[in-house]
């Protein structure tokens, strides 16, 4: 009995703490669906001036695919995403960028995740390289602004080869 009273109010004190240095920024895009919703909403949260949670949704087509990105100290650690807008987390992807590994997961329809295949695995991997040397490039020193939409366009193509050899189970 002691130890439940001494757990809740250990949990209570923590529930109460002052979460004055939490902040949320909300971003809409100026472009909307036939419903009138946004066509994409951004929430980035903030702790003090680190970002550590930001959440996406994009609308195409009437599907409203979401995804989570947990950030610690810059770095992504975790995406949660739900790819076919019913409003489940259908992917887990798990990053360790100080060693270089990246691990993805597909949730099951009980609750439990199990990882995917290798084929699966390399495709995420060859998208995020994509993903990364894109941004690199464009944001690095040297960036090439007038070559923006052409590498955009490379950028989409080698995505959508690299999710065709995703293993669609």
């Amino acid at each position: 009995m002691k130890r439940v009273l001494v757990a809740s109010i250990v949990v209570c004190c923590c529930y109460a703490g002052d979460s004055s240095d939490i902040k949320t920024v909300i971003w809409d895009s100026p472009r909307h669906d036939e419903s009138g919703r946004p066509i994409a909403h951004k929430e980035e949260i903030f702790r003090g001036k680190e970002k550590i949670l930001e959440t996406l949704r994009m609308t195409t087509g009437g599907v409203i695919r979401t995804g989570r990105f947990f950030i610690v100290s810059g770095d992504t650690v975790l995406i949660e995403s739900d790819e076919d807008g019913n409003g489940k987390f259908d992917t887990l992807i798990l990053y360790n960028r100080a060693k270089g590994g990246m691990e993805v997961f597909k949730c099951q329809p009980d609750g439990f995740v199990k990882p995917v295949d290798e084929k699966t695995l390399a495709a995420f991997k060859r998208q995020n390289m994509a993903l990364s040397g894109f941004w690199d490039q464009m944001l690095g020193p040297d960036a090439p602004s007038d070559k923006f939409i052409e590498s955009a366009k490379a950028l989409k193509k080698e995505l959508q080869d690299a999710e065709k050899q995703k293993d669609r189970k």
